[in-house]
């Protein structure tokens, strides 16, 4: 039985149970009467007398229905409360259809087509595959923290998600044999190590390319600029030669080694170092002394060599 804030209504189990079949017409318009009339906890405090002059019934035979009621356990009566029950549990489970024996696959699912380097893009980002899967239709499942590739229903690659854009998320085991097997697979590799780094390396490649240095070795370059500084100082300094239409590695190199001397530099003295971290400064501090204070306590008296 559910109960709404000013009415009630007559679940479905009393014809699933049965309850029609076995109970008389008295009972059952008893029950009705018990269902309008009760508040949101079932429960209604008529008398006797007002329910056999409503539903025309006599004394005994109100007592009859009221004992129908009570044995199927619709119902519960304690003068003058009466009280509509919930269904038995027991008989409402017989109609539940059961779960499946497979947890039902909420994950997100979507069929990709690897590149011939070995990458499949799912959002703004790239992951990597076996290069043995290039150039194939795939499926991917992805949750809040995990992606999986799959061939047909062989798992072939699993990897975290990430939740940046323009990522390379690569297994280094996966490009394994591709690059001998394919000579320019090296230019395709270190391009798109470059392009992680958003748009503006893509206006970056592109202007790379339209000058006289050799593309292919100064991608070589940028890649080991990756290794050396990481794709945040490289990203940073991609940036300022854009602003300065500086291109290749040898400028973007010298700008990363400005930006570091520039946040290396000595601070004045008497304050603390700016390589000191801010939270230790916060709670430490050493009172300056004047260095005269370690002269006048080492020094020594000269000899007196006058006779």
């Amino acid at each position: 039985m559910r109960w709404a804030q000013s009415y009630s209504i007559i679940d479905h189990q009393i014809l699933y149970g049965r309850y029609l079949h076995r109970l008389s017409h008295e009972a059952m318009a008893l029950y009705l009467f018990l269902v309008v009339v009760g508040d949101r906890q079932g429960r209604s405090f008529y008398a006797d007398r007002s329910i056999t002059e409503i539903l025309r019934l006599s004394g005994p035979r109100l007592h009859q229905t009221r004992g129908e009621l009570i044995q199927e356990g619709l119902i519960s009566y304690r003068k003058p409360y009466w009280e509509v029950k919930n269904l038995p549990l027991e008989q409402e489970q017989t109609l539940l259809i059961p779960l499946p024996a497979i947890d039902y696959d909420t994950r997100i699912l979507a069929s990709v087509k690897s590149s011939s380097q070995g990458l499949i893009k799912f959002e703004s980002n790239r992951y990597s595959v076996p290069f043995t899967h290039a150039n194939k239709m795939l499926t991917l499942k992805a949750d809040a923290q995990e992606v999986w590739i799959y061939e047909q229903q062989q798992l072939i690659a699993q990897h975290r998600r990430s939740l940046q854009k323009y990522q390379l998320i690569e297994n280094p085991r996966h490009p394994q044999g591709l690059l001998p097997s394919r000579p320019k697979g090296a230019y395709f590799k270190h391009r798109d190590l470059l392009l992680t780094l958003g748009d503006g390396a893509q206006h970056y490649l592109a202007a790379l390319g339209k000058t006289e240095l050799h593309l292919a070795h100064q991608l070589k370059k940028i890649a080991a600029l990756f290794e050396l500084f990481g794709p945040a100082e490289v990203k940073a300094a991609l940036e300022q030669a854009l602003a300065y239409n500086a291109f290749g590695h040898d400028y973007l190199k010298n700008i990363i080694l400005a930006n570091r001397r520039k946040r290396n530099t000595p601070s004045p003295l008497g304050t603390p170092s700016s390589r000191i971290n801010p939270d230790l400064v916060r709670y430490t501090w050493v009172e300056e002394r004047n260095p005269k204070i370690y002269d006048d306590r080492f020094q020594t008296e000269e000899p007196d060599h006058e006779s």
